[in-house]
């Protein structure tokens, strides 16, 4: 049963000039953000495709590191160098690369030198037409993830276990698949060991990338032939109406996808059947049945979702809550009779966290879920009660999902109009902008609509109805400090320098720390020949990132138009301390110190300068 899975990742040196930039603003980014967020890897996994023509990499979205790493790949022993494509998905990346038969290893070419990554095998065959179960795991405790399996192999029949541990520090990940071994009917159980940063633990998800991540390499690694796949959490348990199991219902499903919520299930130990409440021994699912009779009010349960990997096409992305498809009115009617439930009381904290009074029993608050109880007496405890493919008891409860929210549903609007703007390539830009004009006609006043639909429009080419969908996002929210700059952006790709500055200063009045508003403000300074401007706008970003290179290079380059020479000098060697090296600093800094009268030093830099381009001269003849 215990596969050993390897992975093939690569990591830039911490200390290395350039690294993964943090999409978030540095004022919002809180105390631990710096410690959370993974500056540093740039591939979780290298493996080959299920053809065997391509090697897949997949890791955080590249960001920065796509443009400044300028990186290329070629196949080793052949020396091809070898075409590329970058699919850039919601907090993830998959690049793909077309390697001749034969490739051992993949040669890496960056500005930084090379790196070699050995590609590893797709292990599809791993769960090839089974029925999988698919989560993630840290320092839950063993009982949990065994009843958790245990659970869903009674009740929905499952015979596939993929779980990765993200860093666990309570047992070994090995001790996993230990816990499962005397679970009947499991004919594979994988355990990955998944060493990566999880990302800021802030709620918000624009710099959380670990868990997005995790679902393409288990999609494209490990599942891509399995007869259908639950991905939910170990503190979730699915129920099903009818006779048919999570994993009868999404095979039998036109799109091969169903989505569901479900319900919380309150941390009430065994009360209102005869049970001690003791709290006192680790809680255990079995434990606990008892939901809200309010519906929780109003505090609702994330959705998750079952699948079928073959049915679903290779741009529509598993994410954590959804699948990147529009289900059909059919398979939302039988997605309407699979329920979560969620329990409050499985979770890390509880050794810590005394039990609130809202989670003692009311009885004019709280109701036993019965069928809950009963699937969990037969699949947990072994007694009475019978496995969902057998008849149900007429009197039994199982709530249905919630309908989700106004809110909830104005989310998911502006999550379609970013899957149109960014993921889908399949449908036509005109059938995108129809389904995006349909939203805004809905719903027009979302400024964040607005933004996502300018997205669309300026990847398409539509500039000019960009630049107008931005300003209608300006109308509804003034303050909204990003449009600004992306207004300016677009303004200046259109040669209308003074309406794009003004729009930059703008955004950096409404968010100082706005490094990338102070960056464009500088270069389009110094088009206008305001080099002073210029410089102290460089000046203000450097405030904000002291270590980047880029902008020590920068600044010395407007103080030499100056005619500041000795300045300049400063800030080069700043630049070349920071790790920005190569044959072009050597010749800059040769000229300079000419300029300074300092013979020697300027050899020296010259014959670096020299060295550097015969040695990259070489290289591409070797190449």
């Amino acid at each position: 049963m215990h596969q050993t899975i390897n992975l093939s990742a690569w990591r830039l040196n911490p200390d290395a000039a350039i690294l993964r930039e943090p999409p978030r603003p540095p004022a919002y980014r809180g105390p631990s953000y710096e410690q959370s967020f993974d500056f540093t890897t740039v591939f979780c996994d290298a493996f080959w495709s299920a053809d065997s023509r391509r090697i897949v990499l997949i890791g955080p979205p590249l960001l920065n590191l796509e443009h400044e790493l300028d990186f290329s790949f070629v196949s080793k022993p052949s020396n091809a160098v070898c075409e590329y494509k970058v699919h850039h998905c919601i907090s993830v990346d998959r690049i793909e690369v077309a390697a001749p038969p034969g490739t051992d290893h993949l040669l890496i070419r960056t500005i930084f030198g090379e790196f070699e990554l050995t590609p590893q095998p797709n292990l599809e065959d791993l769960f090839r037409g089974k029925r999988v179960i698919l989560t993630k795991s840290k320092n839950n405790d063993l009982a949990w993830i065994h009843d958790w399996v245990l659970f869903h192999q009674r009740n929905h029949g499952c015979n596939g276990v993929l779980i990765y541990d993200t860093g666990s520090t309570r047992y070994a990940w090995q001790e996993i698949d230990e816990a499962l071994s005397t679970i009947d009917g499991l004919d594979q159980v994988v355990v990955i060991d998944w060493p990566f940063p999880w990302g800021p633990a802030d709620g918000a998800k624009d710099s959380k990338f670990s868990q997005m991540v995790i679902l393409e390499h288990a999609r494209f690694r490990l599942l891509s032939a399995a007869k259908s796949v639950l991905q939910g959490d170990v503190d979730e348990l699915v129920l099903t109406e009818g006779p048919e199991s999570v994993f009868e219902l999404v095979e039998r499903s036109a799109g091969g996808y169903l989505r569901y919520g479900g319900r919380w299930v309150e941390a009430i130990k065994g009360v209102g059947n005869g049970e001690a409440d003791d709290g006192g021994s680790i809680p255990r699912h079995g434990e606990f049945h008892h939901v809200r009779k309010d519906g929780d009010a109003g505090r609702k349960v994330g959705t998750k979702w079952s699948c079928v990997p073959a049915k679903i096409r290779p741009d529509a992305q598993w994410t954590v809550n959804w699948v990147a498809l529009d289900p059909s009115p059919r398979d939302q009617k039988l997605a309407s009779s699979i329920s979560l439930r969620h329990f409050k009381a499985i979770n890390t904290g509880w050794r810590v966290q005394p039990r609130p009074e809202s989670d003692r029993f009311d009885p004019e608050l709280h109701h036993a879920d019965q069928r809950l109880r009963q699937t969990l007496d037969y699949a947990l405890d072994g007694r009475s009660g019978s496995p969902v493919s057998k008849t149900r008891d007429a009197h039994d409860v199982v709530e249905p999902a919630d309908p989700p929210s106004k809110a909830e549903t104005e989310v998911d609007d502006w999550r379609v109009l970013e899957a149109l703007a960014f993921r889908d390539r399949s449908t036509s830009y005109d059938e995108k902008r129809q389904i995006a004009l349909e939203l805004l006609r809905q719903r027009p006043d979302q400024p964040r609509l607005w933004n996502q639909f300018a997205s669309l429009q300026q990847r398409n080419g539509d500039v000019p109805g960009a630049i107008s969908s931005l300003r209608r996002a300006i109308a509804l929210d003034p303050t909204f400090a990003l449009v600004y700059t992306t207004l300016g952006s677009l303004l200046a790709r259109q040669g209308k320098i003074e309406d794009a500055i003004k729009a930059i200063e703008s955004a950096v009045d409404l968010d100082p720390k706005n490094f990338i508003g102070h960056q464009q403000l500088s270069q389009l300074y110094a088009e206008q020949g305001r080099i002073d401007d210029a410089i102290g706008a460089a000046r203000k970003a450097l405030d904000l990132r002291p270590n980047d290179p880029g902008l020590h290079h920068r600044i010395g380059n407007l103080l030499e138009q100056q005619g500041v020479v000795d300045e300049a000098v400063e800030s080069q060697l700043a630049a070349v301390a920071l790790g920005m090296a190569g044959p072009g600093m050597h010749r800059k800094l040769a000229v300079l110190f000419a300029r300074q009268y300092r013979p020697g030093k300027a050899m020296k830099c010259g014959f670096g300068a020299a060295i550097g381009y015969w040695r990259r001269l070489v290289g591409d003849l070797a190449g």
